[in-house]
């Protein structure tokens, strides 16, 4: 009777412990919740944080915030909030090339594999090659051709170092042997200015941040830097439809939380996500920021970060890149 008795109050015990943490849970959130983006305001990045943020707000009763921190290629965005309560109430929406910067960057101060708790993949955005005007080239064998008779010549404008741009114009010289200059910028609205002018002779850019300067026939487009066309521009062939293969370069942006917030929220949290992101109004604004609506598990999130690691280890290390 005794043993029975001490297994009852062992078992009473426990249920009274886990009681309060599953009725959080199922009330969360009861405050408001922080969605922090290491990028400037106004821009597409943060557009999709402030689509996703209106919906959730309604969904769970709270007002989810955007709280914008740019400067130090994300980092002081991504600092501020992994190192907060790992409670739910301060997010992060960040893109999976950040499992690259271990490997450029001397001083991260995270690990983007074990500091962050991923939620759901929310958007892509895939990149393609826009050139000036007045760049001979008229496609990519042309680009490739030019780059190899005048090595040196050619200038890509990049977003800083290490960003995608820059990587981008670093896989092209990887995959075809050519040598390039990259001319780094604080934004993509200086590069395209330079690129419209002749600065530099071409760039890898979000589709949505180029197109127009093509419709208004102030640059061209020659490919796609993704694994299938986009749909934003169903006729424009992809970089390995125009002879250089391995080349997808989509930019996919997801939502995480910090280290150790608990299962059953991300959890809560991925599923409101998912159904934000079936939205029509959603899907649809989303698209026409030249986004690719997604959704994921978290599992799904981390894989894309290692995948991040493992596509650029040799191409950082063949290029000597290294930022302090």
């Amino acid at each position: 009777m005794k043993i029975i008795r001490c297994l009852a109050l062992t078992a009473a015990m426990a249920f009274s412990a886990a009681a309060p943490a599953d009725e959080n849970v199922t009330m969360y959130p009861t405050k408001p919740v922080r969605v922090i983006v290491p990028f400037p305001p106004g821009g597409g990045v943060d557009v999709i944080a402030r689509t996703v943020s209106q919906q959730l707000g309604p969904r769970l009763g709270q007002t989810f915030i955007v709280d914008n921190r740019p400067g130090a290629s994300g980092n002081i965005g991504v600092r501020a909030a992994i190192n907060s309560a790992p409670d739910g109430y301060t997010l992060l929406l960040f893109a999976t090339v950040a499992g690259m910067f271990p490997l450029i960057h001397a001083n991260l101060g995270y690990d983007p594999f074990a500091d962050m708790a991923p939620i759901s993949s929310i958007a892509t955005q895939p990149l393609a090659l826009f050139t000036t005007n007045s760049f001979p080239a008229q496609s990519v064998a042309d680009l490739v051709r030019l780059a190899r008779e005048t090595p040196g010549k050619y200038a890509f404008a990049g977003i800083g170092v290490g960003s995608p741009q820059h990587m981008a114009g670093e896989l092209l010289m990887y995959r075809t042997g050519v040598r390039l200059l990259h001319v780094p910028y604080k934004g993509t609205a200086p590069a395209i200015t330079d690129l419209i002018s002749g600065q530099t002779q071409f760039a890898f850019l979000g589709l949505s941040s180029g197109l127009p300067f093509v419709k208004s026939g102030k640059l061209k487009v020659l490919a796609v830097a993704s694994k299938k066309r986009s749909e934003l521009a169903p006729d424009l062939q992809t970089m390995e439809e125009a002879g250089v293969a391995n080349f997808d370069l989509g930019i996919t942006y997801f939502m995480a939380a910090p280290p150790g917030t608990p299962p059953a929220i991300l959890k809560k949290l991925n599923a409101e996500i998912g159904a934000v992101l079936k939205e029509p109004a959603v899907i649809e604004i989303l698209q026409k920021q030249g986004y690719e609506v997604t959704g994921s598990s978290a599992e799904h999130v981390l894989e894309l970060l290692r995948e991040e690691n493992r596509k650029w280890a040799p191409i950082v290390k063949a290029a000597g890149i290294k930022v302090e």
